[in-house]
């Protein structure tokens, strides 16, 4: 079918510089978030079926590969990096793993915040009712974020490095815990994105020497 269609049409070539481009376009503009790079996922191959259609030619691997690693939000795209997956050279396929992958743990991760969601609310009335408490206030809308490392026993500062890199962003701390080799604090979840990033420049890691080592 698709080259009898390639020969019946003659508006291929017009066909054909359409569907790139707009496959081009897609990736254009990064997703904000692991949906969204979803959504775009479903798009650009939805775009690769009509430009095969309409030409009766198979997208460029090279080019998708580079459009959805153009598409993919930051975060996935940090992921992939960790998990020694190339910008631009893994393939296409790989690449589509890996958003599956990270899919179903996020999916995993919102289950099991929900679940404890729940159960939470109901153990914090019975522990205000056996404290004759007046009411509860709980927020739901906080995160956890921790520095961990053995390193922490023989080198000063780290915590001091940590704070200040989250007062530069004006990020409020609600709650600070130390142990010998962790720190970890909770902050508004709004700002859990700001403050990873934050934290990653206090302590270098975006230096390319970190990279490497």
């Amino acid at each position: 079918y698709r080259i009898i269609n390639k020969k019946l049409d003659p508006n291929n070539s017009i066909s054909e510089h359409t569907s790139l481009a707009d496959i081009r376009q897609l990736a254009s503009a990064k997703a904000k978030d692991l949906n969204e790079t979803r959504a775009r996922v479903v798009q650009l191959v939805a775009l690769c079926n009509e430009h095969c259609d309409k030409t009766g030619k198979e997208v460029e691997l090279s080019e998708k590969t580079f459009a959805i690693w153009m598409l993919m939000d930051e975060d996935s795209k940090e992921k992939g990096l960790r998990k020694n997956l190339v910008e631009g050279d893994t393939s296409f396929e790989l690449v589509c793993d890996h958003l599956e992958a990270i899919s179903s743990e996020e999916g995993n991760r919102q289950a099991i915040a929900a679940y404890a969601k729940a159960q939470a609310e109901g153990l914090l009335k019975q522990i205000a009712q056996d404290l004759g408490a007046l009411e509860i206030d709980a927020d739901d809308h906080i995160a956890k974020l921790s520095i961990v490392g053995v390193g922490m026993r023989s080198h000063a500062g780290v915590a001091a490095t940590m704070f200040e890199a989250l007062a530069k962003e004006n990020i409020n701390i609600q709650l600070i815990t130390t142990s010998e080799i962790k720190i970890t604090v909770v902050i508004e979840e709004r700002y859990l994105e700001l403050a990873v990033r934050a934290l990653h420049t206090g302590f270098d890691l975006d230096s390319p020497s970190a990279e490497q080592g």
